[in-house]
């Protein structure tokens, strides 16, 4: 209802009669009521002026003026002002004609002989009002009409297909991308039902989804996106992508179904899938681990499940968290890495580096990382890939070979100089020399070929061990017999330590399951190792007891003791401790390693005991034998030899 101002509601009254307005004038005075400021138009052009000069809130038109008669008048004070709400005063005799002024947009119309009490100024007030009424209305059509029309641009402008159904599952609305998607023309799709559209699976689950919603509540309502199969007029199929939407109240919702055609996108996501399987089955299958970082941070983000197998970690730890590569690389290596990429001055470059790795379990493994840096479109360094490899084992075999050269350059040197001088010796001057001497030189030469003997045996034994070796021929045999034939042999060489040993086979320990031949070669060089590292007069102990159902084998000397850090690599092939001191002459480092790898060829073990400044016990641990049959129980063994002969 219109709100009036300081001089009241503004009323231009447009009547030729004065009596008549003097009358209504009167009538809008009544006791009670708004207040009501008139202003007074005796002729039609004279209304218009007012109108046009604006500022008023309702006008009461006589239709019968002397410049303008009937319905014209009121459609002509219409036209100038659609915004004042009109009262068309009416005689008895021309109400026909006020009736016809309401139909076409008079707010109402009074009899003139009906102005008693306040009747006129309600049906101003009303008239007011229903005005009022009006204009929003009309707002709220165009607004409506405006948004219908924004709907419409956008919905045509849309790629997807859009489509909205009642809740009977009606198509109400279209969009031309809906028309092309599926193929039918905007009246072949209105009316038609949506589940139409897909396929009879997809059909059956979107009516029952569409059941559930009609009746849930308007919270209740499935959000989301999903994946359908739809069919294309004439059967053809694609994969639609449909998010779905509500309004309105339940009993009168539409819904709308927005749908996009991914079947391409499918297509292209399973090539992709596939790639991605076919490629993952690869890197898993690499015997290397395969794996990518955040540049800078050096984050994995991509490792293979080959980490778990040669370095002992799962993926999960690898990738979860910063620096872990900078926290188990080995420091040295690691310092290597960065001066390697400082002086190449080239930071963003592919690598090849190869360094050392820690795994799970403590082990330093030798890994060859080939490194790539991966760029982005523009060229930028993005992030780093690699592929590492396990390259201890080449190492191993890298510095084996160099160590072999080295021990043949070094050890095989003083033995084939020692033949080469006694042999000359006693080439050229035969006829000078005293028999003693001619005796001396031919037990040195036979001496240093012995122990050239013992170095290409225990060489060939090494390389045998490597390779798997020879089967182990098990048998009972006995440990005094054993101890015999090892002395004897270490006598061929001119190793008389006989003296020194002292012996003690334990209660029922006299027998074991062994290779006879494999047995004597490791008792050979534990006996041996044992005098190198004593002095002469110290006493060697062989010892044999029974440890459950083994027989424990041990040579004891007194020697300097092995440090610790030496004990962890002892049976490691050219493994030596610095023994300077109290060592004679020097050694290949081949010896424990032969016993080590000959006594795990018979099922047993090798243990060790030492103490720095007091001596050392090194124990070979092998099942015990049962009483030796009458076959097993004749001759004693022979002096092996490390060559392999016997």
């Amino acid at each position: 209802m219109a709100v009036p101002d300081s001089r009241g509601i503004r009323v231009l009254l447009v009547e030729d009669n004065p009596g008549d307005a003097r009358l209504i004038r009167e009538a809008l005075r009544g006791p009670g009521g708004p207040a009501f400021s008139v202003v007074v138009a005796g002729r039609l052009s004279e209304a218009l002026e007012h109108l046009g000069r604006g500022g008023f809130d309702v006008a009461l038109v006589d239709l019968s003026l002397p410049d303008s008669r009937g319905l014209d008048t009121f459609l002509r004070v219409r036209e100038k002002a659609r915004a004042v709400p009109v009262l068309v005063l009416s005689g008895l005799e021309d109400s026909e004609v006020a009736g016809r002024a309401v139909r076409e947009g008079a707010q109402d119309y009074v009899y003139k002989s009906q102005l008693m009490g306040d009747q006129l100024s309600r049906a101003i007030l009303y008239a007011l009002s229903r005005q009022q009424l009006m204009q929003q209305l009309e707002e709220h059509v165009r607004e409506l009409h405006a948004s219908e029309e924004r709907y419409h641009a956008v919905t045509e402008a849309a790629q997807d297909a859009i489509v909205s159904i009642d809740e009977a599952n009606e198509i109400v609305f279209a969009n031309s991308a809906a028309e092309r998607l599926f193929g039918y023309g905007l009246g072949e799709l209105v009316g038609r039902r949506a589940a139409d559209l897909l396929d009879e699976v997809a059909r059956g689950k979107f009516e029952a989804a569409m059941e559930k919603v009609v009746r849930a509540h308007p919270g209740e309502v499935p959000q989301g996106v999903a994946l359908l199969e739809g069919r294309r007029r004439g059967g053809g199929a694609l994969d639609i992508e449909l998010t779905f939407g509500v309004a309105g109240e339940p009993g009168q919702r539409r819904f709308t179904l927005i749908m996009r055609d991914v079947t391409e996108r499918r297509i292209a996501e399973e090539v992709i899938r596939r790639s991605e399987e076919r490629y993952l089955a690869l890197v898993q299958g690499l015997d290397a681990i395969v794996w990518e970082a955040d540049l800078g941070r050096t984050r994995f983000t991509f490792v293979s499940q080959r980490v778990e197998t040669l370095l002992g970690y799962p993926a999960t730890a690898v990738t979860g968290g910063d620096n872990f590569w900078e926290l188990h690389v080995f420091p040295a290596d690691y310092e290597q890495v960065l001066r390697s990429r400082a002086e190449r001055g080239e930071p963003n470059a592919d690598h090849f580096l190869e360094y050392r790795f820690r795994a799970a379990d403590g082990r330093w493994v030798w890994l060859r990382d080939v490194v790539r840096v991966l760029k982005d479109s523009e060229g930028r360094p993005e992030r780093l890939s690699g592929v590492m490899i396990d390259v201890s084992e080449v190492n191993a075999v890298q510095q084996y070979r160099e160590n072999l050269i080295d021990v043949i350059s070094h050890e095989f040197r003083t033995p084939v100089t020692v033949i080469q001088g006694y042999a000359q010796l006693l080439t050229e001057g035969r006829e000078k020399i005293k028999p003693e001497t001619e005796k001396a030189a031919k037990e040195r030469i036979q001496m240093a070929s012995a122990h050239l003997s013992y170095l290409l045996g225990s060489i060939t034994e090494l390389s045998r061990l490597r390779t798997g070796g020879q089967p182990a021929q098990l048998e009972t045999v006995r440990a005094r017999e054993l101890i015999e034939g090892a002395l004897a042999a270490l006598a061929s060489r001119g190793r008389n330590v006989g003296g020194n040993v002292r012996v003690k086979i334990g209660p029922d320990a006299d027998e074991l399951r062994a290779d006879r031949r494999k047995m004597l070669i490791a008792l050979v060089e534990l006996l041996d190792n044992a005098a190198k590292f004593s002095r002469p007069s110290e006493p060697i102990l062989v010892e044999t007891r029974v440890s459950g159902e083994n027989v424990v084998l041990t040579v004891e000397d007194q020697g300097p003791g092995i440090p610790e850090a030496v004990r962890d690599h002892l049976f490691k092939p050219f493994v030596q401790g610095d023994m300077s001191s109290v060592r004679p002459a020097g050694g290949a480092g081949l010896g424990l390693a032969v016993v080590a790898g000959l006594v795990r060829a018979q099922g047993g073990r090798v243990e060790v005991d030492s103490v720095v400044g007091k001596g050392s016990a090194f124990h070979i641990v092998l099942a015990r034998g049962p009483p030796p049959s009458r076959s097993e129980a004749g001759g004693a063994a022979g002096s092996p030899r490390l060559d392999g002969s016997s």
